[in-house]
């Protein structure tokens, strides 16, 4: 953890739920230690605006003493904040930066959560979109190259390096923002400078924006060297981040073997979250699928979809209580969650199936079911956000049916008794915050992975898990298991030692 006071951030948006979504990101990204982000979004009313009173009260909020930086949505954010300038008592290094809004944010934070001075921070979020715009542009766009890789005279000599090393790529979705955010982390608190390459292509190691031009995949084989006091410690952090994975899924995974003790093993189950306990089992419930017959009359479509605006607002409200009793990482993934339950994308494609006939039940479990396959469809860590998108699905589909939603029921018949070992196809993040660590031994999803947000909330409140275990819902309610959640292990009727 960083000591001493550090760049605080302000995030000045016209849209309360923009705002929370892009610090969540961030958040994940640094999420062991964070910079102090304060949010001034939206009018006092709820509206869309800004407030310059909100915008200046946050920049106190945000001032450590090492200055604050100020990322803005609009244009016009900037007239609020200029003004919010001016209310300010005292001397406060405070800059406005015309830095690409997410993009900027997350490096920024990345940055100022490893102690970087303020003129770094401002040059790593104005930056940002060096990436983006290197993969995006035709090469008459990228003369001049991109700040974010190292330029000519700033690429290392490997042969004049204090300390070098190499290491393969062993996550399955390869380099990305999060483990970029992970070695800059890594590598910007130590007194040395690293560089990572890969292909022929060096990125500074504590610049997030410039790791992200690296596009290595798994397999590849990335170059690391650095000079300083501190190299060698550099080379060594970056090669056991690598190695280690950044805790997601790996490229291949050993499928499992027979348990010698004579239990079974339903799958190669892999182990999520760690701890190591014995229960019998319960059976989460699984939502019903609302049936796809019903045919609303023409004359009664436009108000069958008035429905749905009421109960996305309504599912978005209970994901932020029950954000609000969360901590850490599971408060903002569950304001993330919040804010997807009202994203036009999922309401006006369920309005549309609604004025085609459906009802509005089974409009919400079509839209968001097409919303969560495509994000299936772009792999890597994008596909773990379906979970979050049919937990919105669920809690949309539950309000407008007039029930509880949620994974477990409150009073579950006998033999599910208390404690238990909850076996389900998958589990909601918010399900998972709702469960009594005290009675809920562990998780067993067959679904899942490392990187899931089911499975970071786990961690976070001692939860062991286990996901990927194919088959376990056929498991008998009642029956003993062991469940390791460190090794992966799910043993059935395991021998009594």
């Amino acid at each position: 953890m960083t000591t001493g006071p550090r760049v605080g951030l302000v995030v000045v948006s016209h849209s309360e739920p923009l705002a929370r979504a892009a610090v969540a990101l961030a958040t994940e990204m640094v999420a062991e230690d964070p910079p102090v982000m304060a949010i001034a979004a939206g009018t006092a009313d709820g509206g869309t605006g800004t407030d310059a009173t909100a915008v200046a009260a946050a920049f106190e909020r945000a001032d450590e003493g090492a200055g604050v930086v100020v990322l803005l949505d609009l244009g016009s954010a900037l007239m609020s904040a200029e003004m919010a300038l001016e209310f300010l008592p005292g001397e406060h290094d405070v800059r406005l930066i015309p830095a690409p809004f997410v993009e900027g944010l997350v490096a920024a934070a990345v940055r100022a959560a490893a102690g970087a001075g303020i003129d770094e921070v401002v040059r790593e979020a104005t930056d940002a979109l060096g990436p983006k715009r290197a993969q995006l542009a035709g090469p008459d766009e990228t003369e001049g190259g991109t700040p974010d890789a190292a330029s000519p005279g700033d690429v290392p000599d490997a042969d004049a390096a204090d300390a070098r090393g190499s290491v393969e790529v062993v996550n399955a979705a390869g380099m990305h923002a999060r483990p970029a955010a992970a070695i800059a982390a890594a590598v910007g608190r130590l007194d040395a400078r690293v560089w990572v390459g890969a292909g022929g292509t060096w990125a500074d190691a504590s610049s997030p924006t410039s790791l992200a031009v690296l596009t290595a995949a798994a397999g590849d084989t990335l170059e690391v060297v650095a000079e300083g006091p501190s190299a060698r410690a550099g080379v060594d952090a970056v090669v056991a981040l690598v190695e280690s994975g950044f805790g997601e899924e790996l490229a291949s995974s050993t499928r499992a073997e027979p348990d010698q003790a004579g239990g079974e093993r339903p799958t190669a189950p892999r182990g999520v979250s760690p701890g190591r306990v014995v229960g019998p089992v319960r059976q989460g419930a699984t939502p019903p699928e609302p049936p796809a017959e019903r045919t609303v009359p023409e004359s009664e479509r436009e108000r069958e979809a008035d429905r749905i605006g009421p109960a996305c607002a309504e599912a978005s409200r209970q994901l932020r209580e029950i954000a609000a009793r969360a901590t850490g990482q599971g408060a903002a993934i569950l304001e993330a969650s919040a804010v997807i339950a009202v994203d036009p994308a999922l309401s006006s494609r369920a309005r549309a199936l609604c004025l085609e006939g459906r009802d509005a039940e089974r409009a919400v479990w079509e839209a968001a079911g097409a919303l969560a396959e495509s994000l299936r469809g772009a792999g890597g860590l994008i596909a773990e956000r379906a979970t979050d998108v049919l937990d919105v699905r669920d809690r949309v589909i539950a309000v407008l049916a007039g029930r509880e939603a949620g994974a477990v029921d409150e009073d579950p018949p006998a033999p599910q008794s208390r404690p238990y070992v909850l076996i389900v196809r998958d589990i909601a993040p918010a399900d998972v915050v709702a469960l009594d660590p005290s009675v809920c031994l562990a998780i067993v999803t067959e679904t899942g992975s490392e990187t899931s947000h089911t499975s970071i909330i786990a961690r976070e409140r001692g939860i062991p898990a286990v996901a990927g275990a194919r088959g376990a819902t056929a498991i008998p309610p009642g029956t003993e298991v062991l469940v390791d959640g460190g090794t992966g292990e799910l043993v059935v009727d395991p021998d009594p030692q």
